[in-house]
């Protein structure tokens, strides 16, 4: 203990009280501090508590000027669910991947994110928000030619109806008369397409295409769904598979021999994603349309690209397949 600039020999008991009494008067009575967590219930619209419901909580990062999902849990039994959170700004998601019938909510009632409300976390609060969910809208329809294992799938619009990195499961398969249903959709538009992503029946079935008639979602018939509304006769013709080959040639020392082909439509979405043969043969299965194609290696630490005919997607050559044709060839090289 130093007093007057000279050390001085305390027993160890008093500088411990001292320090003990020093900080109480300082401090005075302490203050409980809590984890913060968010909390509550979810119900159907007839108050009857709702188990298995996945919930995120997404906060807002103010550095990178966006939203992330700071944690994930389900409702238990009685409905009820808890997250664990830090001070910030929330929002919270609903989602029924379960059994698909409950449409999925942004707190308090909004089908998508731009509509949800957000919560305020501090140190100290535990705020409980409640949210009721109901039966999501309907879509059924027949695949032709009728043929079972064909996957069908509404895309929702406007998109960000999901956090980033989370599955939009709205998707039903054919049975043997090619009929199918799709649950649980948010009140707004569909854009409903088929294609075959079972592998057991291969993959050159049937193409990608739209509910309209078009191998592009742009070109589509968008689908009006209101909440707890079934909509019927969503029919889709599906075409015969035009298909676009190909042989990309790569470096002796690339092992194992193997690229990735993406196929874009001409709005520059994916349509199809599929690997070479050691080879270096491809085959991608799509319908009458503009497509362009980009080549991607996993190279050690690099991942290596080309555009087929180009340097990106906006300079890249079209590939065309028209109505009449059947298939068209694209073949390169890469060099890195």
């Amino acid at each position: 203990m130093k007093i007057s600039g000279r050390w001085s020999a305390v027993p160890p008991v008093v500088l411990v009280a001292s320090a003990v009494l020093t900080a109480t008067v300082l401090s005075g009575p302490a203050q409980a501090a809590t984890t913060p967590t968010i909390s509550g219930t979810v119900t159907n619209q007839q108050g009857e508590r709702l188990s298995d419901i996945v919930v995120l909580g997404e906060r807002y990062d103010s550095t990178d000027h966006r939203w992330q999902v700071e944690d994930r849990t389900s409702t238990n039994a009685n409905g009820q669910y808890s997250l664990t959170s830090r001070a910030g700004t929330y929002r919270l998601f609903f989602h029924d991947m379960q059994s698909a019938v409950y449409a999925q909510r942004w707190y308090p009632n909004a089908g998508w994110s731009g509509g949800a409300t957000s919560i305020t976390v501090t140190r100290y609060s535990v705020p409980r928000r409640n949210v009721v969910m109901p039966v999501g809208a309907t879509i059924s329809g027949t695949v032709s030619p009728r043929q079972a294992g064909l996957v069908v799938e509404a895309d929702s619009h406007p998109w960000n109806v999901v956090p980033d990195g989370e599955d939009d499961p709205h998707f039903d398969v054919t049975d043997d008369d090619g009929h199918y249903t799709i649950t649980g959709l948010p009140a707004g538009t569909q854009h409903v397409k088929v294609e075959a992503r079972d592998p057991a029946r291969g993959p050159d079935d049937t193409a990608q295409f739209w509910y309209g008639q078009s191998a592009y979602y742009e070109k589509s018939t968008p689908v009006s769904t209101p909440i707890g509304k079934t909509v019927t006769g969503i029919d889709i013709t599906a075409p015969v598979a035009k298909h676009i080959t190909g042989r990309l040639r790569l470096p002796s020392r690339v092992s194992p021999r193997r690229a990735i082909v993406f196929v874009w439509d001409r709005y520059d979405n994916l349509v199809e994603q599929v690997n070479t043969e050691l080879d270096g043969t491809w085959k991608a299965p799509v319908a009458a349309g503009y497509y362009k194609i980009q080549y991607g290696v996993d190279y050690g630490a690099s991942f290596e690209q080309k555009w087929h005919g180009g340097t990106s997607f906006g300079t890249a050559s079209s590939v065309v397949l028209s109505p009449t044709a059947t298939s068209a060839t694209v073949n390169d090289s890469m060099h890195f």
